[in-house]
């Protein structure tokens, strides 16, 4: 199933789960840093990309320069920098000598090796040049010194500042929570929900537009110790619509997961999770067309070992699942599903070598299997597996990427079904271009069991792209976009699938928070398949002890 299990790098449980409820006092533990940046050395190619990717955020490099103590040299080229905003733009012969007396200290400093000059230098050339001089002379001046760095000469750029990110400007709802016994705590909480639907059954003629309620209780029972951890986590969904009652419905889940950090740098996390669920409507297992909506039981045990440590990580997730469907009825005739019944199995095996400060290269190896448990289903039964290879990189302290190329292979129990292969690819990126902004984007291939007889297994490719921006420590606006594409084995249908939202999260008071968000969907079935769109609109109220 090449079903990808979050890689938690045990700051684990604390630091994941404090930054998706957008807690700004995330502090995980030192020594499970995967990687750090020295504050002593680091390559000029780099440095120039940092620098020029951020030239209007420079102010901070000057901080320091020119002050008594300093090198004279250097407090020329600051003092003339901080003094061009109010002395204009210079003449043509003072930009000239200013160009030959900044890039002459530049060359003398790489020739001598003094790399604490080389570095102050850059940064107030470059600022110098950003603010106030000719859009010429200012990339000529950085042409310059990005070519004296890939020449050879090593300059010393220091350890880039800590990014600040939307989440840690940002500070949600939360609770002080109750304590049980000292070694425990439990935070409950509970929200209330107003949906509007212009297409509840996700169909493209005779839509239905109705309104849902919605209220979602919840708890986390977490504990307190020093070193490991176990964190107790349910909810439920119970849903009410003012039209059509024959789609109300009730889900709920309840997760024990737990985090050993043992010597030697090595981690285990257990997880066993149950959820009862309510399939959405017009989704690839919606083709009955049903009268109510199709519920579902899954059971689900995961664990994830990691090893970091110098220059080499090497992480094992496994997974194993179970999903029972209960029977469903259409025009009052019984549906039976026990067809769909399933169960997952799955586990892949990821080794990362630390090149350098700013580069790793991986290897990643998955293996799956999906077993139908009705006799009559079995034939659908498959196994692969997934390869994948590829680099991560930290350009700047404000963008990473990680992209992994690869394979990806099916082998269906009936020979009737052609092997599905592929080309696979992973991709996940980050930017801070602003402290208040964050952008993220990500792709990948996955295979997933088929609700249907005449179809083995769905091929799923995903693109995601989203962005937050915290307009204060109260106000957060948030924008997601995903494009996903279904192929069905066996068949000629492909489904193709938009969604788009734009939410505005706001903190009432310290336990009190409200989620306003819009929404539109679009989906291309072709001849085969189901097409359909629409729009949603809901106002959430969270309350949090």
């Amino acid at each position: 199933m090449n079903r990808k299990v979050i890689d938690y790098t045990s700051q684990a449980m604390t630091a994941q789960k404090r930054i998706a409820k957008g807690k700004a006092t995330t502090n995980p533990r030192a020594k499970l840093l995967l990687r750090t940046h020295s504050a002593e050395r680091s390559d000029l190619v780099p440095g120039m990309v940092r620098v020029i990717l951020t030239m209007d955020r420079c102010l901070p490099l000057l901080r320091g320069l020119g002050q008594s103590g300093k090198a004279p040299e250097l407090r020329a080229v600051a003092l003339s920098a901080q003094s061009g905003a109010s002395a204009g733009k210079p003449g043509p012969l003072r930009e000239t000598l200013r160009i030959v007396r900044d890039l002459g200290l530049l060359v003398h400093f790489a020739v001598t090796g003094d790399q604490v000059r080389q570095e102050r230098t850059c940064r107030a050339i470059l600022l110098d040049y950003n603010r106030k001089t000719s859009r010429r002379a200012g990339w000529t001046c950085r042409a310059a010194v990005f070519l004296l760095a890939i020449s050879g000469s090593r300059v010393a750029l220091a350890q880039d500042a800590e990014v600040i990110t939307p989440i840690q400007l940002f500070e949600a709802e939360a609770g002080k929570g109750l304590p049980l016994g000292g070694s425990f705590t439990l935070r409950p909480e509970v929200t209330g929900e107003v949906i509007h639907d212009t297409n509840i059954y996700n169909v493209d003629l005779a839509r239905s537009v109705d309104t849902v309620f919605s209220v979602r209780p919840g708890f986390l029972l977490e504990s307190n110790f020093p070193r490991h951890r176990i964190e107790l986590r349910g909810g439920a969904d119970i849903r009410r619509y003012a039209k059509f009652g024959g789609e109300n419905s009730e889900s709920a889940d309840l997760g024990l997961k737990g985090l050993m950090e043992f010597g030697g740098w090595v981690n285990v996390q257990p997880e066993l999770r149950i959820a009862r669920g309510v399939e959405q409507r017009g989704t690839a297992g919606d083709q009955f067309l049903t009268d109510t909506p199709i519920t579902y039981t899954r059971k689900e045990a995961l664990l994830g070992i990691w090893r970091t440590q110098h220059r080499l990580e090497v992480a094992l997730n496994g997974h194993l699942g179970r999903v029972d469907y209960n029977s469903a009825e259409a025009g009052g005739v019984p549906i039976d599903l026990s067809d769909r019944d399933l169960d997952t199995r799955d586990a892949n095996l990821r080794l990362g070598l630390n090149v350098g400060e700013r580069l790793q290269v991986f290897t990643q190896i998955g293996a799956n299997g999906l077993s139908y448990r009705d006799p009559l289903a079995k034939q659908r039964n498959s196994s692969g597996y997934a390869l994948l290879g590829g680099v991560g990189y930290e350009a700047t302290s404000l963008i990473d990427v990680e992209a992994g190329f690869g394979y990806i292979r099916q082998n269906f129990e009936n020979a009737a079904f052609k092997p599905l292969k592929a080309f696979n690819f992973h991709f996940v990126g980050r930017w801070t271009p602003k402290p208040r902004w964050l952008l993220t984007a990500g792709a990948e291939r996955t295979v997933d069991g088929s609700p249907r007889s005449d179809v083995p297994a769905i091929f799923r490719t995903t693109y995601q792209l989203a962005a937050q921006r915290a307009m204060t420590d109260r106000l957060m606006l948030s924008g997601a976009a995903a494009y996903v594409r279904e192929d069905y084995q066996a068949i000629s249908r492909v489904d193709r699938r938009f969604e788009g939202s734009v939410s505005v999260q706001y903190r009432l008071t310290p336990n009190v928070g409200v989620l306003a968000k819009a929404g539109y969907r679009r989906q291309d079935g072709g001849l085969m398949g189901r097409s359909y769109e629409g729009v949603t609109g809901s106002l959430a109220l969270r309350l949090v002890l």
